[in-house]
């Protein structure tokens, strides 16, 4: 009803949905490349995460996002588009 929507508003509804869809459900940390916004996948023999756009020059940052999101990425790429992942620091 409407004074639950009040509610919501007043204590905080992007800090419940983000628990809820994110925090409490599908939290999955994948390492984009500050550079380009491409998802990094890890080496195992030399035990880093790279870039393949960017190979050496690449910064990898973690980044926390929900699962169901990162496999649409990965599917976006299967089809040939190529989703970029802007990052900024948090406030």
């Amino acid at each position: 009803g409407e004074m639950e929507r009040d509610c919501l508003i007043g204590h905080g509804a992007s800090a419940l949905l983000r628990d809820r869809l994110l925090e409490e459900s599908d939290k999955y940390i994948a390492y984009v490349c500050e550079t380009c916004g491409t998802l990094a996948y890890h080496d195992i023999k030399q035990n880093k995460y790279i870039c393949r756009i960017d190979a050496e020059k690449a910064v990898i940052s973690p980044v926390a996002i929900s699962y169901a999101f990162k496999l649409l990425v990965q599917e976006l790429m299967a089809l040939g588009i190529a989703p970029r992942l802007n990052l900024e620091e948090r406030a």
